[in-house]
């Protein structure tokens, strides 16, 4: 009579042991329910066999999905044994470092930005008053010096007016180091304000435009004049010249303002087409007639006459914040240059903001038109123009 398992009712077998208890499939058992509150067992890590399984279809990857390593530079690949990634700021740090350790400003300005960008003057720079709140910000010039015309020294100026002060403030750069103009006025002591936008004439930027004018027509004229007559080719040098004068002229046109560069390749173009009239004249070719290139000649002349009037007359700004006082609160004009200025013959009081050159700013305009009736509203109305003031610039 067969036995049978008192525990799965399964018949024993030969040996009379049950199959399921010796390690076999319980006859009709449900599969586990996998859950959170019953998680599947780790699987044990071992070799895969059989075939793969197939790739389960879906839709491709799109902007949303997580994108996966990226080769090449700039990617989120892993890096190679050698590879070199720079960053701005890293080059950043080694610029200001050098500094440090060669003695060039500051070591704790060093770090800071040179011109104070996306900063207010009050509170960011400047410790503000007791109940001293910033009303409006503007950035009027840009400040140069330069000697023979060429620049060495940079500064950008702002004015700041809070409920109880006027505030103009220049940081900037020189080779030695950084540099800072501030002048700044009680409000109620300020009486009016004048400001001109105009455009004056540079006495060293007419010696810069010469000597960029000898670089041009000195370097056209070793390419056109010196080759060819080596070679004893002026068939050769005329129609070199020609093509040298057109494509240099070509500048002119197509630059917007860069007046040094236009001087530069209108000094060349200038030489070149001389250079065609000058070989026209000891050669048989017909082609190279002199009086073809006259015209040419005459306009490459024009353009570098105009590129230097351009080059010379520079934009200015000056403006004065007026006091109750004899002397004024906020003082932005250009020291005078001239040659007698620079062998000694400028007076001390000619000196202002010590800049030879004061550029406007985006802001300069809108300054101009409402600094007045700025400064009389926070002297009528006190803490009170704050609020409309914010509004009108919400607007």
């Amino acid at each position: 009579m067969a036995k049978f398992c008192t525990k799965h009712g399964v018949a024993l077998d030969e040996n009379g042991k049950c199959p399921v208890c010796s390690g076999g499939k319980e006859v009709g058992a449900k599969p586990p329910v996998i859950n959170k509150t019953n998680p599947a067992p780790n699987p044990v890590p071992g070799p895969v066999t059989g075939p793969a399984p197939a790739p389960v279809p879906g839709p491709m990857p799109g902007p949303g999905s997580i994108p996966g390593p990226v080769p090449g530079p700039g990617g989120n690949a892993p890096k190679r044994p050698g590879d070199v990634t720079i960053r701005p700021g890293d080059i950043k740090k080694v610029w200001v470092n050098f500094k440090n350790r060669t003695g060039i400003g500051d070591p704790e300005r060093n770090k800071t930005s040179a011109y104070e960008d996306g900063q207010r003057i009050v509170p960011d720079i400047v410790r503000a008053n007791k109940d001293e709140k910033p009303i409006k910000q503007y950035t009027v010039a840009k400040l140069r010096k330069r000697i023979f015309g060429i620049p060495y020294a940079k500064a950008i100026g702002r004015i700041q007016l809070t409920n109880q002060r006027v505030i103009f403030r220049a940081p900037g750069t020189s080779p030695a180091g950084r540099t800072t103009l501030q002048h700044e006025f009680t409000i109620g002591e300020v009486a009016g304000i004048e400001a001109r936008r105009e455009y004056v004439f540079d006495f060293w930027a007419l010696i810069f435009s010469f000597v960029l004018m000898s670089f041009g027509g000195s370097a056209n004229f070793l390419l056109v004049g010196l080759i060819a007559q080596g070679l004893k080719m002026n068939f050769f040098a005329g129609l070199l010249g020609l093509i040298v004068g057109i494509v240099t002229l070509i500048p002119f046109f197509v630059l917007h303002k860069n007046w040094w560069l236009k001087i530069i390749t209108c000094s060349a173009s200038a030489i070149a087409f001389g250079s065609c009239m000058y070989y026209a004249t000891f050669t048989e070719a017909e082609i190279f007639w002199s009086g073809f290139f006259s015209p040419f000649a005459f306009i490459s002349s024009l353009t570098l006459i105009f590129s230097i009037a351009m080059f010379c007359i520079r934009p200015n700004l000056v403006m004065i914040i007026k006091t109750k006082a004899t002397s004024p609160g906020v003082d932005i004009r250009r020291k005078k240059t001239g040659i007698f200025s620079f062998f000694g013959g400028a007076k001390e009081e000619d000196d202002h903001t010590g800049y030879t050159e004061i550029v406007p700013e985006p802001d300069a305009e809108v300054s101009i038109r409402e600094l007045g009736a700025l400064i009389h509203d926070i002297q009528q109305l006190g803490d009170f123009s704050i609020e409309q003031w914010e509004d009108l610039s919400a607007k």
